[in-house]
């Protein structure tokens, strides 16, 4: 049998040991060649370029890929459209990378084997191009910025409605991670801060939100190194979507701060979500966000306080319920005083609680009161949701008959009940007088609960 091989036009390609070298593009001898070569010792096939007499590993292009192995493949005006692989430590020196207004997407091939670093001093790794910076995409690699005063990113989306987003990469012994301004949304995932000293400051107006999952502050060395701010709280912050962390920081110095964001920076209530967040119990971790605030949600934490939605009022002056029919309820007349309400807010002192939240929760409420009233009249006990949506009352639960005794003795009075709320239902008590119309009275002490259901 005869086989011929046919070649394109143009393109040249040499056998040498058939079966085992192919030359691709030129032959042995010439710098530039190309060959496509076979070793029976360790059974593995090979693309190599030789340059300068030897014959090194090389790769096959793939189209929107451009590999990264010097800074100064990451100069100029960038592609927006193709990926940047960072093939080695690339050493950026006093040269920045800048963020084109179509974005920017940098992978890498993992931790320790890719990575942009910077000993410079007065230098910023990412900068935006004086107008602005789109996306910035930043996966499987590390990034080291350690010069004094120097910092990661100086980045302003002007409100553009683009994303930073952080997966698989480490920050090793950055000095501050610098600034992002007015973006969509940030995004944290597989993260590991590694002996570095500050984080990040959020400018501006933030249509989404953030998110720091899956992530670590880490200190190699006996003493924390992280006595900054993790998340700072810039000039003119809003954050229109939530804030979500379960971050391990445990290695956070005493003098750091884990996010010093305060209730005004979050749009909407309980948008401020801290899920499972382990921290140093001696730093300053939330300094102007409290647990108990309804624009927060802090869950299964440990090292730092976490949100317990509800609250009390105690009975603490006495009125007479006025009763104008048997048998028809009537809401429980007297002051009552509250105390430790978390996404809750009074009634003005008048036996009720509305939920201020955004989160549809289940609650519990327990109700302890005595009353006083006509000798052997018989009272029930009702609690009563108020459901702001369709402006109505739905009965929870009712006890009694109880019957009142003589001589002013209170007759106590127990009653437990489950709801849903939603945004501005509350919670009241009412009493009903099956005997008579004879007006009856809370006596002082007695409290109402409501806590959050678990799940």
């Amino acid at each position: 049998m005869n086989m011929s091989v046919q070649r394109p036009s143009g393109v040249n390609v040499g056998v040498n040991n058939p079966g085992t070298v192919v030359y691709i593009k030129g032959n042995e001898a010439t710098d530039g060649s190309i060959r496509l070569l076979y070793t029976l010792g360790d059974d593995l096939t090979r693309i190599e370029r030789r340059t300068s007499g030897v014959w090194n590993i090389t790769r096959f292009n793939i189209i929107n890929e451009i590999i990264v192995q010097q800074a100064s493949d990451l100069a100029g005006t960038l592609d927006s459209s193709a990926n940047y692989l960072i093939d080695g430590v690339v050493d950026m020196g006093s040269q920045s990378i800048t963020v084109p207004q179509g974005g920017l997407q940098v992978h890498g091939l993992g931790f320790g084997t890719s990575k942009l670093i910077s000993t410079e001093n007065n230098y910023t790794m990412f900068v935006d191009d004086g107008v602005y910076s789109g996306d910035l995409f930043l996966t499987n690699l590390d990034v080291e910025v350690s010069g004094t005063s120097s910092k990661v990113w100086d980045l302003d989306n002007n409100e553009n409605g683009q994303a930073v987003e952080c997966i698989s990469v480490n920050f090793l012994n950055c000095v501050d991670l610098g600034s992002l301004d007015s973006f969509r949304q940030f995004l944290w995932s597989n993260v590991a801060l590694i002996n570095c000293v500050d984080g990040v400051e959020f400018i501006g107006v933030w249509s989404g939100g953030m998110r720091a999952t899956t992530a670590i502050i880490v200190q190699a060395g006996v003493t924390a190194t992280f006595t900054g701010t993790l998340f700072k709280a810039g000039a003119g912050l809003t954050i229109n979507g939530r804030f979500l962390t379960d971050f391990n920081a445990e290695d956070i110095a005493d003098a750091g701060t884990f996010c010093d964001f305060a209730p005004a920076n979050i749009i909407q209530n309980s948008r401020f979500q801290v899920a499972g967040l382990s921290i140093n119990p001696s730093s300053n971790s939330f300094p102007n966000m409290p647990a108990s605030s309804v624009k927060a949600r802090f869950r299964n934490c440990d090292g730092t306080p976490n949100t317990y939605v509800g609250g009390q009022w105690t009975v603490t002056t006495e009125t007479a319920t006025t009763i104008t029919t048997q048998d028809v309820a009537v809401k429980v007349a007297g002051t009552t005083t509250y105390t430790d309400l978390q996404h809750f807010t009074d009634g003005g002192g008048n036996n009720s609680l509305t939920y201020i939240g955004t989160q549809e929760i289940g609650v519990q409420q327990q109700i302890d009161l005595s009353f006083t009233g006509p000798n052997n009249n018989e009272l029930t006990l009702t609690s009563k949701h108020w459901v702001a949506a369709t402006s109505s009352y739905v009965d929870l639960a009712v006890t009694g008959p109880f019957t009142l005794n003589g001589a002013g003795r209170g007759e106590p009075i127990s009653l437990h009940s489950f709801c849903t709320l939603n945004t501005n239902d509350r919670f009241e008590v009412w009493v009903t007088n099956t005997s008579s119309t004879g007006n009856v009275t809370a006596k002082n002490g007695g409290i109402i609960s409501i806590t959050e259901r678990s799940s």
